[in-house]
């Protein structure tokens, strides 16, 4: 059997990916011979694609049963021609110094007609003999290997007009001029700037002063915290607090959020479909970071002007960890590191170079209580981007968290009537006295209280309260206020966030909400199953840490060893009692344990 014979291994049934999830890959360019022609068989992609000599092969790692991906590609004119991808897999040979190359699981680029294939066209900023230095086979990166299949297209002519053969094409260096780095807040404005956050977010100085520091050295950030601690909102005032003057506002921002399906046209850009009428086309579309630096630039120069203007667009990705981090971020880190961006020009569909701005900045922010969608955080990501954690609010802060949240749901209904509801100590920043509707300030501790048990289950921010206090200020404005209004207010602002917690948790909140969770744990502690109480001592040490207890990890385990002190038993009732005289009153609150019940039955059913 021939080498060719041997090699040419390419179904035309085999358009499948079938490769291992485990295998570590590498990616290659392999440059076929077509002879110039549009229009090929499938048996002449095999017949030229896969005449390889063993000198040739030796780019490729030769471990056995290793698979490998590469792109078909042949060269006409500037530009390249994509015929299609697929596998490389080591086959062994017959001595040890000659291995052969098998493909498989061919994916044209065009769909194939009749066995016949056309090609899709990529355009280069290289000359046919600098390409891959005229070799047959190169190996390149994950991320240009996705770069060039996303960036191929169908139609010739969108790619057509004659370029110069240059390397990348440099914009007009006025249009860079002014690159200045960020410059640096005083202390005056950064306390200025704390105390202005402080009246809107309940938020740590030390936080402010760490996030501020971090973007004046050069960094990016990350802002992690769970959901509803004020990320977002912090993420696009701190850029025009801390850095606006007598002629600016600072920096403005613009918000994009992530998603698991982001890839590199998301982030730098790419070339994407569209219709044209009933008629299939491309268009050349900037990604949210090329889309940001190319407004900065854009800031800069009207900036000039005698209005006053932002000195640049700064970008706010949003849920940041919902996107695969490397496919869709691998680019921009080099990016980042080099201080340019390699794109398509829109006029001269020629790769092009950018620059970023020295006092350009991105923003993220990853919820932390989201394990669903939480993708671990690179190396790579985190030597550009400072992590920066945003804490949600201990129960010691319980009075001065009402105030906000009271005060920023006012704010948000935007309604003279609803300030009238509630007395705001503003000096004090707490609840303040003769309050007009004892009724409405009891709902608001007992909202309050019941969110503190849940954030024992599932972490969150002040924002949560405060949409619970719009629903009920809202509702008393529409009638009297009674239980029903609290009832609608946390049924629709808590359960929608309870649909991953443990299931043994569900039926603990019912417990503390409606029943006597503290003797609920004592019958479960006087079971004879060991395996009952092991399942319950997490929502114990749940329980301890809500009551303020000491030593809960110890206590959990003695728990369900059934080892506990009878004076132990009693200081936990006794906080437990304390914790009990903070409900004014039995809940009546229907809506919400039928909810809770529902949701217990499908943890039940699973």
């Amino acid at each position: 059997m021939s080498e060719n014979q041997t090699t040419s291994n390419i179904s035309e049934n085999q358009f499948i990916d079938t490769n291992s999830a485990t295998s570590k890959k590498d990616y290659f360019m392999i440059k076929i011979n077509v002879n110039q022609q549009e229009i090929v068989s499938v048996n002449k992609i095999q017949k030229y694609g896969l005449d390889l000599t063993r000198n040739e092969r030796k780019p490729i790692p030769s471990s056995e049963g290793k698979q490998n991906k590469a792109i078909l590609y042949d060269i006409k004119g500037n530009y390249l021609r994509i015929w299609g991808n697929v596998d490389l897999v080591f086959g062994g040979g017959i001595t040890r110094n000659e291995s052969y190359v098998k493909f498989s699981n061919f994916q044209p680029s065009n769909p194939i007609v009749e066995n016949q294939i056309e090609p899709k066209w990529l355009p280069t900023k290289y000359s046919r003999n600098s390409l891959f230095r005229n070799r047959k086979i190169t190996q390149i990166n994950k991320n240009d290997y996705d770069l060039f299949l996303q960036s191929c297209v169908n139609d010739y002519n969108l790619f057509k007009t004659k370029l110069e053969e240059v390397s990348d094409r440099k914009t007009d260096p006025s249009e860079y001029e002014n690159d200045s780095p960020l410059h640096i807040p005083n202390n005056d404005i950064l306390q200025q700037g704390i105390k202005k956050i402080k009246e809107a977010l309940l938020i740590d100085k030390k936080t402010i002063e760490e996030i501020v520091m971090n973007l004046a050295s050069g960094r990016h950030i990350l802002l992690a915290g769970p959901i509803g601690t004020g990320k977002t909102h912090l993420a696009r005032i701190i850029p025009e607090l801390f850095w606006s003057s007598s002629d600016t506002l600072g920096y403005t921002t613009e918000t994009h959020t992530a998603s698991y399906e982001w890839n590199v046209n998301d982030v730098i850009g790419g070339i994407v479909p569209r219709m044209d009428g009933d008629k299939p086309t491309y268009k050349i579309q900037d990604g949210c970071v090329t889309n940001t630096v190319k407004k900065s630039w854009h800031d800069r120069k009207i900036n000039n002007t005698k209005k006053k203007q932002y000195k640049g667009t700064w970008l706010i990705i949003d849920e940041f960890n919902r996107a695969k981090i490397d496919k869709a971020f691998g680019q921009l880190f080099t990016s980042l590191e080099t201080r340019k961006l390699r794109i398509l020009d829109e006029k001269t569909p020629e790769l092009k170079l950018i620059q970023i701005p020295k006092d350009y900045r991105i923003i993220g922010t990853l919820n932390t209580s989201d394990k669903h969608y939480l993708f671990k955080l690179s190396d790579a990501l985190k030597r550009r981007f400072a992590y920066i954690e945003i804490q949600s609010h201990s129960r010691n802060q319980q009075e001065k968290e009402i105030f906000y949240a009271l005060k920023n749901a006012i704010r948000e209904i935007s309604d003279t009537n609803s300030s009238s509801l509630i007395n705001l100590d503003l000096s004090s920043q707490k609840l303040g006295s003769n309050q007009p509707n004892p009724e409405l300030i009891a709902a608001i501790h007992n909202a309050y209280e019941i969110l503190s048990f849940v954030r024992m289950m599932k972490d969150m921010g002040t924002a949560i309260l405060k949409s619970i206090y719009q629903t009920m200020l809202v509702g008393t404005q529409i009638k009297n206020y009674d239980d029903s209004i609290l009832d609608i207010a946390l049924n629709g602002n808590i359960i929608p966030q309870l649909e991953r917690v443990e299931p043994t948790h569900i039926e603990i909140l019912l417990k503390f909400c409606f029943e006597d969770i503290h003797s609920f744990f004592r019958q479960i502690y006087n079971s004879s199953d060991d395996d009952v109480r092991q399942k319950y001592a997490k929502d114990f040490e749940m329980y301890l840490n809500f009551l303020g207890m000491e030593n809960v990890e110890k206590l959990r385990d003695r728990y369900w060893k059934k080892n506990i002190e009878s004076n132990v038993w009693k200081t936990i009732l006794d906080k437990w009692n304390v914790q009990k005289l903070k409900k004014q009153k039995e809940l009546n609150l229907p809506l919400f344990r039928k909810s809770l019940e529902d949701l217990k039955k499908t943890f039940d059913f699973i």
